[in-house]
């Protein structure tokens, strides 16, 4: 956790630096058991990926991950909430390429 201290003291709060160590996170106290500390991560780095000037595919792989930690928690409805951004033609994020 000592990165994301370093990271928040040093980049914009909105740097996609930022929203990738959040992500990641994420990922780690889902995989971990710790889902008050896995949602709070996925919230803040789709807070930060969710806006015009960020990645699509970014956007994407943290809705995919977010929505999978809530459809195993779950909470279907989010989950199919937050799957339907990507889905969606018109979207940015279903038109963008994945890495």
């Amino acid at each position: 956790m000592r990165a994301l201290e370093i990271q928040r003291e040093s980049l914009d709060p909105m740097a996609p630096e930022l929203a990738l160590t959040l992500h990641t996170l994420g990922l780690v106290h889902h995989a971990s058991g710790n889902l008050s500390e896995a949602e709070a991560c996925f919230q803040e780095a789709l807070e930060i990926r969710d806006r015009p000037d960020a990645s699509p595919s970014d956007l994407a792989e943290t809705i995919d991950a977010f929505g999978g930690f809530l459809r195993e928690t779950g909470r279907t409805e989010e989950a199919e909430s937050l799957a339907a951004r990507i889905a969606d033609p018109s979207s940015d994020i279903s038109q963008s390429d994945s890495h």
